[in-house]
């Protein structure tokens, strides 16, 4: 628009939409979005507190840092809620990013990482990581930094789509030769295995660590996320926190929600045994994932694997989606319905067969 005063980093930016509900029929297998059921979840609703919905709440909730605290083993002043950890992420690069600033960001890897970069006027650096193994990967990052000034790094662990992650040991080794970067954490898909890198923050004070309740808790919908950072760090990307961040329904339904452990722990075990079942029936290479989801690459033997399964009425996400596998055969599959995952596992190596 002309003689508008609109800043040319946001002019640039494309709107995207993510999550609802897909638009195929109830007959598709949907490995594309999280589906799983609940248990107990009308006692979830019946426990939560109503009579504070007419209230505004604090978005920095005493009761559920507490939990996090303890469920963390982390101390109160080392926790930021946020409105889920995409919010999360906007109030780090809004915090230590800006105008002629840089943000090196390995692919391929969550979008948005792009996105909240370029939203605040930083310029993202890419480095494509995929296939090398883990300490290929923390090398070539080291010697990306050495090479060019950068003011933020983001990693993921689990990483998004391919579900891989990095190990504590590693990390910290690492880390304690990089400290003139704030080096960002995603671990919004941790959980699933004992992968917390939480502690990492009471050694390092340049890391932050982002986590949240819509995976492994499977409550997107309440937009409820978290930091963890070193209590400098914290002081600073607080000043950017709105005091009506969170809503009262979502931190009433999450607190109810806490007290009925049994969906966290079924969903785990239906994410270990789709991975187990996926290690020794599918005849396809595939990411060794330690999070919700995976990549599987359909190569030579399945050429355009994606449409394949969709014309199967099977819904996964087309790995050309993420930066970095533009020119790939990959598909990314979630792992918490072991059942579907299943099904998918059978259709793939009927369409080897069938290419046989």
């Amino acid at each position: 628009m002309k003689n508008q005063p609109i800043n040319k980093h946001i002019e640039q930016l494309n709107y995207i939409e993510y999550g609802g509900k897909n638009k195929f029929d109830k007959n598709y297998i949907d490995l594309q979005n999280d589906n799983s059921n609940y248990k107990n979840i009308n006692n979830i609703f019946r426990g939560a507190n109503v009579r504070n919905l007419f209230l505004y709440e604090y978005s920095q909730n005493k009761d559920l840092i507490e939990f996090i605290a303890k469920n963390e083993n982390i101390p109160l002043e080392n926790i930021l809620l946020t409105a889920g950890a995409d919010s999360a992420l906007h109030h780090t690069a809004e915090t230590f990013l800006g105008i002629n600033k840089k943000s090196l960001i390995p692919i391929p890897s969550f979008p948005r990482y792009e996105f909240h970069t370029k939203v605040v006027g930083a310029k993202p650096i890419f480095l494509n990581l995929f296939g090398k193994n883990e300490l290929d990967k923390l090398e070539f990052i080291k010697a990306k930094l050495n090479q060019k000034k950068v003011d933020l790094l983001f990693i993921a662990s689990p990483n998004n789509p391919t579900g891989e992650s990095f190990h504590y040991k590693d990390l910290n080794n690492f880390l304690s030769k990089i400290n003139k970067t704030i080096i960002v954490i995603d671990q919004a898909l941790a959980g699933y295995f004992n992968d917390s890198l939480s502690p990492l923050v009471l050694k390092f004070s340049h890391v932050v660590i982002i986590k949240s309740f819509s995976k492994l808790y499977n409550l997107p919908g309440l937009r409820i996320g978290y930091i963890i950072a070193s209590e400098s760090l914290i002081k600073f990307i607080k000043k950017t926190i709105s005091p009506y961040e969170l809503s009262t329904p979502s931190i009433e339904i999450v607190k109810s929600y806490l007290g009925n452990p049994f969906n966290v722990t079924f969903r785990k075990k239906e994410v270990h045994k789709s991975i187990e079942y996926i290690k020794k029936n599918l005849e396809l290479n595939f990411s060794l994932t330690k999070g919700p989801f995976i990549l599987i690459d359909g190569s030579k033997k399945i050429p355009f694997l994606y449409e394949k399964l969709l014309e199967n009425k099977i819904l996964t996400v087309n790995g050309k989606n993420f930066r970095g596998l533009e020119k790939k055969n990959t598909i990314r599959v979630i792992l918490t319905n072991h059942q579907s995952v299943k099904e998918l596992i059978k259709v793939i190596n009927f369409l080897i067969n069938l290419n046989l």
